[in-house]
């Protein structure tokens, strides 16, 4: 009885934002090795503070806004208003979607 394969899942982020040409770049490039692809990055760029973990603002919550970046129709992109080791705890937590 043959197993079905598994898709592989990644997170791809940065510290430089989320509009930044280098994300989109690897994000397409996951996608063509047929990966499932979940891009969350900082709604700005935030480099040098990537191990960070500041994220909650006045209502102690962390702000995502869904976006749509150009050549990745269909994957969730989430600018995140919070540093990158927050989007690291997330997303392996399964709670980026």
């Amino acid at each position: 009885m043959a197993s079905s394969p598994t898709v592989l899942r990644v997170l791809i982020t940065n510290d430089d934002g989320v509009d930044s040409p280098g994300l989109v770049a690897l994000a397409r490039g996951a996608l063509a090795h047929g990966w499932d692809v979940v891009v969350a990055a900082p709604a700005e760029e935030a480099s040098g503070t990537s191990a960070g973990l500041t994220a909650a603002g006045d209502l102690r919550r962390v702000a995502v806004e869904r976006r749509e970046l150009p050549g990745l129709a269909g994957v969730p992109v989430h600018a995140v208003a919070a540093h990158r080791g927050v989007h690291r705890l997330g997303g392996g937590a399964g709670r980026v979607r």
